[in-house]
C-alpha cells in the first residue's frame, strides 16, 4: 500500500477509467457524488492521505448529507434515498482504490449500507 496519495489524486484516475469503461451519464453521476465527498472532505478536515479515511468520516459525511438537504418534515425514505446515491458512488471509487492496490483494506470493514 502507498501512503500519501490524496483522494483528489484518485478521484482523476477513478475518472478516467469510468470514462473509459462507462457511459457519459454513468460518469456524470459518480463524478458529481465522489466530487461533493471530496470537497466536502476538504472542508471538514478529513485527511488527504486517502489511507486515513476511516468509517467515521464516511458516516459524517452521510450525517452532514442528511442534516444539509433534508427538513425535519422528510420522511425516512427520502433520506435513506439520499443516502444510498452516495454510499453506491462512493462504495465504487473505494473499490476501484482497492483493486489498483492504493488501498488493501476492503470497503465493508469501513463503512455499512445505509439502512
Amino acid at each position: 500500500m502507498q501512503t500519501g496519495i490524496t483522494a483528489e489524486w484518485l478521484f482523476e484516475g477513478f475518472r478516467h477509467e469510468l470514462e473509459a469503461k462507462t457511459r457519459p451519464s454513468t460518469v456524470h453521476y459518480y463524478y458529481g457524488q465522489v466530487r461533493r465527498f471530496i470537497d466536502w472532505a476538504r472542508i471538514a478536515g478529513v485527511p488527504k492521505d486517502v489511507s486515513l479515511i476511516t468509517r467515521y468520516h464516511i458516516q459524517a459525511f452521510f450525517h452532514h448529507l442528511v442534516n444539509n438537504n433534508c427538513s425535519s418534515r422528510d420522511e425516512p425514505v427520502r433520506i435513506e434515498r439520499l443516502r444510498w446515491l452516495y454510499y453506491r458512488a462512493l462504495r465504487r471509487f473505494f473499490t476501484w482504490v482497492v483493486k489498483e492496490g492504493y488501498l488493501y483494506k476492503e470497503v465493508k470493514q469501513w463503512h455499512s449500507t445505509p439502512r
